[in-house]
This record gives structure tokens, sequence and C-alpha cells, in this order.
């Protein structure tokens, strides 16, 4: 992981993620597709509840239904609109998705397995391209 700060002390860290997932028993024929998002959620002394929204994809049932991929680059900056990701102890990723029915009810389900990371204590300014 990396991060970085400006002059108005944000940070931004970067990262990749590994997912293993199987959608194929939530696929039925009222199933047309879920929207599968990752989201970082951690607390601040300003904000109890801070969520960022890293990655999303949209899986189809007509798609591979089950997701083994290594070294994901989220789609989304990871910025806190201060110095809060220096030295947490306790950021917790889970993986969350809406069903998109053809009929009834659109439900959000939120996977059973988290995983909690702490960051690290000091700042890397090296830029990768």
């Amino acid at each position: 992981m990396d991060y970085a700060t400006d002059e108005q002390q944000a940070d931004l860290a970067t990262l990749n993620f590994n997912l293993n997932v199987d959608f194929s028993k939530l696929f039925n024929w009222n199933v047309k597709q879920l929207f599968v998002y990752l989201v970082a959620e951690y607390k601040t002394p300003v904000n109890e509840v801070n969520q960022v929204v890293l990655w999303d994809r949209i899986v189809e049932r007509s798609e591979r239904v089950v997701m083994d991929e290594i070294g994901i680059k989220p789609k989304y900056y990871f910025l806190d609109d201060g110095s809060n990701l220096l030295k947490h102890e306790n950021f917790t990723f889970v993986l969350r998705y809406n069903v998109i029915l053809n009929a009834g009810y659109l439900r959000l389900v939120q996977s059973s397995d988290q995983i909690v990371v702490p960051f690290p204590s000091t700042y890397s300014t090296t830029r990768r391209s």
C-alpha cells in the first residue's frame, strides 16, 4: 500500500486485492444480474462512519458467475479528507452486492466474510506509473 498527502492534508491510499467468490447459487430464472462492490469502512475522530467504495462490477447471469481474480486494482480513489488513513488500526473491507431481478423486490446483500486490515505508520511518496 502506498500513501501520499498534499498541502490540504488529504490521505490517498493505493492497494491491490484478490477476490474469490462464487455467485452461482444466487442466480435463478428471476435474477438478471448483480451489482457487486467492495467497500472500505473505518472510524475517525470526526466521523463515526466512513465508507469508501473502491471497486465495482456488474455480473450478468450469462457471464462467469465464479470470480477468482488476483491483483485487482481499485477503480476509485481511496481518499480521506484528512490524515486519518495513516496508522489506522481497523479498516474493514466488505463485499456487497445488489441483486437485480427481472421482477420483484431489489435487495442489498453483504458478504458474511470481512477482512480487517491495519494501515502502515509511514507515508510512501514514490509515484508509480
